[in-house]
């Protein structure tokens, strides 16, 4: 690292600047003193902490019913559609049927 350092500095920045970065966020010198001081920040604290992560989006029904409309926590909605079993088609055909009827009388 230090040779490429001295011998072509546009490919060493091009090669460890993430590391020159790191180093400096770190204020160390070199890898090695990066090392140890995160070797004893560890052996001091060996315990994990996990990171909070992106949360799965939870769903919502906005309209019940055979075709069901869900709405995530980021916005989107989509359909989904249900079976019906025969009784309930049958309702439903039955109460389409009446309206149709009622508006057809209304007509005349």
């Amino acid at each position: 690292m230090n040779s490429l350092k001295k011998e072509d500095p546009t490919k060493f920045k091009r090669q460890f600047s993430k590391w020159e970065e790191c180093l400096k966020s770190a204020k160390c010198k070199t890898c090695e003193d990066l090392y140890t001081k995160v070797h004893t920040q560890i052996i001091a604290k060996p315990d994990r902490v996990k990171k909070a992560g992106n949360k799965k989006p939870t769903k919502t029904v906005v309209t019940p019913g055979y075709a069901r409309v869900f709405k995530d926590s980021k916005g989107r909605k989509w359909i989904r559609h249900f079976r019906q079993n025969c009784e309930d088609r049958k309702k439903t055909v039955q109460t389409k049927m009446e309206a149709a009827l009622k508006a057809y009388q209304a007509a005349q």
